[in-house]
């Protein structure tokens, strides 16, 4: 994957090769995030490369992980904010994979960080995951400590399961949703039928459309 001159901003902006030998090409240009910047080539072989000046913008957290980061000869990224990187990388021996100068680079080239730098590299392995993650905590939690956390991940694939998953489901009295454990656990079986359901309603209200009179206005 190659960004070469790209201008592109959101509130989080995150781009990842995963294949064993995946390449992330840098190449000039803008990337800026108001919350989160990743750029991820974290496979066994993965390789993040800048290959022409590029600015990392955006007061967000920016994190680079690959088995190795290169910023070529005279190359300077530039990181915006007031936040430095977080690097994660691959090490032989001691050696972080970071082929850069300064900031904990291996000195192996010219180029470096501008702006907020980087944190010194750490181990890819402690990188944090690509994806984003939610936790659900259950209801009954009270101020004093009672109550537990579930601490379970709920994975939607669709707006359909979205659909399924809350069908039937109303805010408490705080306004809050809470689904409970035979929500998570049926949603994905009630996946297809809310599916036929959705595709049967949207066949009815097609023939409605399709066989429904056309209406004529009057001249007055």
């Amino acid at each position: 994957m190659t960004f070469n001159n790209a201008s592109m901003h959101a509130d989080v902006l995150k781009a990842g090769v995963f294949g064993a030998n995946g390449v992330l090409n840098i190449g000039g240009g803008t990337l800026s995030a108001d919350s989160t910047l990743k750029l991820y080539a974290s496979g066994s072989n993965g390789q993040l490369n800048f290959v022409s000046n590029v600015t990392l913008g955006g007061n967000s957290m920016k994190i680079l992980a690959a088995n190795s980061i290169t910023i070529f000869d005279n190359v300077v990224v530039t990181i915006g904010g007031t936040k430095p990187a977080n690097v994660y990388t691959g090490f032989t021996g001691e050696i972080p994979n970071a082929n850069y100068t300064g900031f904990g680079g291996n000195g192996s080239t010219t180029g470096t960080f501008a702006g907020a730098g980087a944190n010194d590299p750490l181990p890819i392995s402690k990188a944090p995951p690509f994806g984003i993650t939610n936790h659900a905590t259950s209801s009954g939690k009270k101020a004093g400590g009672g109550g537990r956390e579930t601490n379970k991940t709920i994975n939607v694939r669709s707006s359909d399961e979205l659909l399924a998953m809350l069908d039937d489901v109303r805010p408490g009295k705080d306004g809050q949703i809470r689904i409970s454990d035979s929500k998570r656990v049926s949603h994905g079986r009630n996946v297809n039928r809310s599916n036929a359901t959705l595709n049967a309603r949207r066949q009815v209200m097609d023939k409605r459309t399709a066989s429904a009179p056309m209406t004529r206005r009057l001249p007055q």
